[in-house]
């Protein structure tokens, strides 16, 4: 008996596994066909199934990407882009200050941009632009309303409002976006997005619009080690303060005043200018 239920198991292990494959097949060939409409290159559904699923990759990268399909065809040809590390076949990666802006749309149920976000670095993601749930319209951070608020144990991230952008990391560490937000990964992995719908994929053929999405790659370089950046510090050579933008903050009649904020620099002052008091008084700010 035991061998026959290790047997069906196996069974409906593999039935799932097809099932989710073909799953995201579907929803590969749809992005593919939407952001082909979107960009007038005029394919074809029948034309996007004859690819391979490694080519619909591929290709559904160069689209998301905003790149053109001479570059696709230019890709298919180059021997570079192999699946190494566990990678997928078209990953691309951002070195410190790079960035990259990518068409995320609301009506895709997982908007794959085949980018390669490294652990423990440091990333801002920006959104513009508009996208509709239906008959409403709102921009990355999402709304709510008091019907919306009924089915609010239905969205796919509890914590954030209907239609905020949504990142997620290899489909398992998932995080808020809005239309700001700076992370930093708990672990290296693809970087998809998808708007803030309905845990049922059925729910998101109503929505239409896209977002511009820019995904920057923090410089963290710190020449002088002063916990600033090199991008945000005026002294990069020379350990500072935030106060001073990274370079020494002077106060050279010490009444806490720094002399950039200091009317009467070389007077020890008590007022707020770091003058000295005229009568028992300050003068007004």
């Amino acid at each position: 008996m035991l061998r026959y239920i290790y047997i069906i198991l196996i069974f409906s292990s593999l039935v799932a596994c097809e099932n989710k494959e073909a799953e995201d097949s579907i929803y590969l060939e749809k992005q593919i066909l939407e952001l082909s409409n979107k960009l007038e290159l005029g394919l074809e559904l029948d034309e996007i199934q004859e690819l391979s699923i490694e080519a619909q990759k591929e290709l559904q990268y160069f689209l998301v990407s905003n790149q053109d399909l001479a570059e696709y065809d230019q890709a298919l040809d180059s021997k570079e882009n192999k699946n190494t590390d566990n990678k997928r076949v078209a990953f691309s990666t951002l070195e410190l200050g790079e960035s990259k802006t990518f068409t995320i749309c609301s009506e895709i149920y997982w908007n794959e941009t085949w980018l390669w976000l490294e652990e423990g670095a440091q990333y801002t993601i920006s959104a513009q632009g508009e996208w509709k749930d239906w008959l409403i319209t709102t921009d990355a951070n999402g709304f709510t309303n008091a019907y919306m608020n009924l089915w609010n144990n239905q969205k796919r991230y509890s914590n954030a409002k209907w239609f905020t952008l949504i990142a997620s990391i290899n489909k398992e560490e998932e995080l808020k976006i809005g239309s700001y937000k700076k992370i930093h990964p708990e672990s290296s992995g693809l970087l998809s997005f998808y708007a803030n719908d309905a845990e049922n994929a059925t729910f998101y053929t109503n929505n239409s619009g896209c977002l511009s999405v820019t995904v920057h790659r923090v410089d963290t370089t710190d020449t002088d080690g002063d916990g600033i950046y090199d991008t945000y510090d005026q002294c990069p050579n020379t350990p500072g303060t935030v106060e001073g933008n990274g370079c020494i903050v002077m106060d050279s009649d010490g009444d806490g005043v720094s002399n950039q904020y200091d009317d009467c620099p070389t007077q020890y002052g008590t007022c707020p200018n770091g003058c000295p008091m005229e009568n028992g008084l300050c003068d007004p700010i």
